[in-house]
């Protein structure tokens, strides 16, 4: 079956298969990833030597990225048809050397909205085969813009980047922008798409391009009469096109197998994972109630939490952000890291992690009255609520 898929309401790309909520194919096999955030406004922390700002006494350069420049038309245009890269190439991206390092193409730049009004969205359609097997398969989605721009001085150690000019978007293991500026893969109906599912989208993709092309071969020629003689060219051309449906018939068999087998060593390795998961060590607990002491003052794991330390993260975090625990203060720093009403039972882990050890770690610096004085001067509440802010913004460029 072959669908026009339209982007929302933005653009129209035709595919012929919905592999997740944000993935889709083509007939000839490119892979357009949809909903992919690029870029943020707010605040950003580079080396002085990446940017041409005067540093502060840390040596470090906060720079400043404001809705106005991110979503200056300039700006977004300058993102529109733009190259899809493996990482970034060693050089920018120009008439002479995009076809060495081009992987796809940038579509549709946005803002988004609501809750995501900081985020530039555009959709990707990647084209290369072993970059859309690293985006699917080896978890190679955070993103990294490569442009120009021009810096204003604001402070010593702090800057606004204006005229922001895209060459180029790359796909990289971590970007600047962390989890946030990432491709998307919420799998579809349940929650999960079966690998048979996927094998047989990929499948229907490849069959709805043959079919094309049959209806192609044979569009505009005469109908001939029931029992008579077909013209010798076409026996030529059908028995080209019997070999082409073996071949493929031949490299989806050979695919099963071999998902089968991943299939199995996956199933495998699950079994031993929920094996070690389901019997959490006692230190392990430990050190996870540890942290809960700190963002939730009193909080008892129940026995699905200690299935595993995934499982028990999640809870801490879900009870952190309660209506009674808020006056903690932990709740604010959850949202640092996670987004405003973060969405614990589906957040990826990335983004678990950093919203666990992050807010553990800002809620222990606020409270440590000694260690805000040591940084920030003789006012303790002030003190205090700066150098969480200081943390916070640290960890937010460790952890996205």
């Amino acid at each position: 079956m072959m669908d026009t898929i339209l982007t929302q309401d933005h653009g129209m790309c035709f595919t012929t298969a919905k592999l997740s909520e944000n993935m889709e194919m083509t007939p000839e096999g490119f892979l357009l990833c949809r909903n992919v955030p690029v870029a943020r406004t707010g605040s950003l922390f580079y080396d002085a030597s990446e940017v041409p700002v005067a540093p502060g006494v840390t040596g470090d350069v906060e720079v400043v990225r404001e809705d106005e420049d991110l979503f200056n038309p300039a700006t977004m245009a300058s993102l529109n048809g733009k190259d899809v890269t493996l990482r970034h190439p060693d050089m920018f991206i120009s008439a002479a050397n995009w076809r060495d390092v081009s992987r796809g193409t940038v579509l549709d730049p946005r803002r988004g909205t609501g809750a995501d009004s900081d985020l530039l969205f555009v959709d990707i359609l990647v084209k290369d085969s072993e970059c859309i097997r690293k985006v699917r398969h080896d978890g190679l989605r955070q993103i990294s813009l490569g442009y120009r721009a021009g810096y204003l001085q604001l402070a010593p150690g702090k800057g606004r980047q204006r005229n922001i000019i895209v060459n180029h978007v790359a796909l990289v293991e971590q970007g600047r922008c962390g989890p946030r500026c990432a491709v998307q893969d919420e799998m579809a109906e349940n929650g999960k798409m079966e690998k048979q599912e996927i094998m047989d989208a990929e499948k229907r993709g490849m069959e709805a391009g043959l079919l094309a092309a049959v209806k192609a071969l044979f569009s505009g020629k005469a109908t001939r009469d029931e029992g008579a003689a077909p013209e010798k060219k076409d026996s030529d051309e059908v028995a080209a096109l019997k070999k082409r449906i073996a071949e493929l018939e031949a490299q989806v068999k050979d695919k099963k197998t071999k998902d089968d087998e991943e299939e199995e060593e996956k199933k495998k390795k699950e079994t031993a994972d929920a094996n070690r998961s389901s019997t959490m060590d006692a230190a392990a607990v430990s050190e996870l109630l540890s942290t809960a002491g700190i963002i939730a003052p009193g909080y008892k794991p129940t026995a699905d939490a200690l299935a595993s330390p995934e499982a028990m993260k999640r809870d801490i975090l879900a009870k952190a952000y309660t209506a009674d625990a808020q006056k903690s203060g932990a709740a604010g720093f959850i949202e640092l890291f996670a987004g405003k009403e973060p969405k614990f039972d589906s957040m990826d882990a990335a983004t678990l992690d950093a919203a666990f050890i992050g807010a553990g770690g800002m809620m222990k610096a606020a409270n440590n009255g000694a260690f805000a004085a040591g940084l920030m001067g003789a006012n303790k509440t002030t003190a205090t609520q700066d150098a969480a802010k200081t943390f916070a913004e640290k960890s937010k460029e460790l952890w996205g």
